[in-house]
């Protein structure tokens, strides 16, 4: 672990809204709690007290669970949906309603609130096994818990600064030389920004941040596939116009995604509003094939014309498109723990999983596909860049020599939504620490 600790990495498939741990987390609900008089805090607390029925110290996912079907009268895919009915009830905004609940908390029971209450054996908190997901759908599950540190939060110039510092010091601590934070200015504009001020203030704070010769930073802008036309179209006028105001060796937009549920939402139904991406010529990665068939990557390439995936898990199913892919250097963006939450695939390190599927990850690596490997989430996932690297290898039959874990490190930087002369100076750097750090290693 500590050889993968000090390679270079390029971390490519990273939100914004997922990647706040707990200790993060109270500190946004602080500098969210600081607009409001101490008298309007505790009527705040009063309020949500009254209808959780029960001290906010004491709240937990059986709490947040049952006051839901209360109100909503089915069951929850999560106990954090839950804070939106409690939004709702008590007229408290959104953002505060959290911020109350979450500087209420001791970070355990942040974490424990995060996983719906899951503790093994040993009272470790973990992610569920199938059967445990209550709702079934183990993606929603998934969303529920980056939506707090997300869309939720993440409303004012402050948190939206604190957010992007604590996730681009941590990455710089993690050895990533270059890294890509996918974000939905839209959804931060509850507290009266605009979608572009919010895009300014992250765009501001990474540039404040960056240092040329250690850590690049740039950005892209993400739309939900299942939110309303018009956001979709503000998305895309708002990437295309920081896209072209980019410039070389700046933080900035570098590219578009789109991600959300796959299901009743296939890439060829947004033609129209890609359109405008493509007459500029951005850069375009796409959520594809995590849940849904294969055919939803195909319609990715070939409709929306991506560059990258994201995730790609089902593209194993189809190796005449494998060839494809790889014969046009499209790229993967595969994130193994993130995969497995959503997935459940096989882990070699554990019996308890020995009728799951193997995940196609090497299968990719020895076809020739420029896969990479990214963290998605790092709160949601417990994770971080080479951990992600570790967790590969024990997904995969046989493990992963130091081979291919440097041709997935130099994947990523390959893959990297740069001009070329950027990047050739980027992959001539990484290429000199990564001799540097064998030739140390092996002398």
């Amino acid at each position: 672990m500590s050889w993968l600790c000090r390679l270079p990495k390029a971390e490519l498939h990273c939100h914004l809204g997922g990647c706040q741990d707990a200790r993060v987390l109270k500190e946004l609900a602080s500098l969210l709690l600081q607009e409001i008089r101490a008298e309007t805090l505790s009527e705040y607390t009063k309020k949500i007290e009254k209808v959780l029925g029960c001290p906010l110290q004491k709240t937990s996912h059986v709490t947040m669970r049952d006051y839901y079907l209360d109100n909503r009268g089915e069951e929850p895919v999560h106990c954090l949906n839950a804070l939106e009915c409690i939004s709702e009830q008590t007229g408290i905004p959104r953002r505060y309603t959290a911020a109350v609940m979450v500087d209420s908390l001791e970070e355990f029971d942040i974490n424990l609130l995060s996983r719906d209450g899951r503790l093994d054996s040993d009272g470790k908190i973990i992610w569920p096994s199938d059967d445990e997901v209550t709702g079934g759908n183990r993606l929603e599950w998934y969303m529920a818990c980056g939506n707090l540190g997300g869309s939720t939060m993440l409303q004012t110039e402050a948190t939206l600064r604190a957010a992007v510092k604590s996730l681009v010091n941590e990455a710089a601590a993690r050895n990533v030389r270059y890294l890509e934070i996918r974000c939905s200015p839209g959804n931060y504009t509850e507290a009266g920004l605009s979608a572009e001020q919010a895009l300014d203030i992250l765009i501001n704070e990474a540039e404040r941040l960056s240092d040329p010769s250690n850590m690049l930073i740039n950005f892209l802008v993400m739309a939900t596939r299942h939110a309303p036309a018009e956001r979709m179209s503000d998305n895309v006028k708002l990437a295309i116009k920081k896209f072209r105001q980019r410039v070389s060796g700046a933080s900035g937009v570098v590219g578009f995604d789109l991600a959300g549920q796959e299901e009743n939402n296939p890439p060829e139904n947004f033609i129209e509003q890609f359109e405008p991406l493509h007459r500029n010529f951005m850069n375009i990665t796409i959520h594809a094939g995590e849940m849904a068939e294969d055919d939803k990557i195909w319609q990715a390439i070939y409709r929306l014309h991506a560059k990258r995936i994201g995730h790609g898990l089902k593209l194993i199913n189809n190796r005449r498109m494998m060839d494809f892919v790889r014969d046009h250097g499209l790229a993967v963006e595969m994130c193994p723990s993130s995969n497995s939450q959503t997935n459940s695939f096989r882990d070699f390190c554990s019996r308890c999983s020995s009728e799951c599927p193997e995940y196609p990850l090497a299968d990719y690596l020895r076809h020739g596909i420029l896969v990479t490997v990214n963290t998605d989430n790092s709160f949601i996932s417990a994770t971080d860049p080479a951990r992600e690297y570790w967790q590969a290898s024990v997904m995969t039959r046989g493990g992963l020599n130091r081979w291919d874990i440097l041709k997935l490190v130099k994947n990523s930087f390959k893959a990297v939504f740069l001009p070329k002369d950027e990047k050739d100076q980027l992959l001539k750097r990484v290429d000199n620490e990564i001799f540097d750090l064998l030739l140390q290693e092996y002398m």
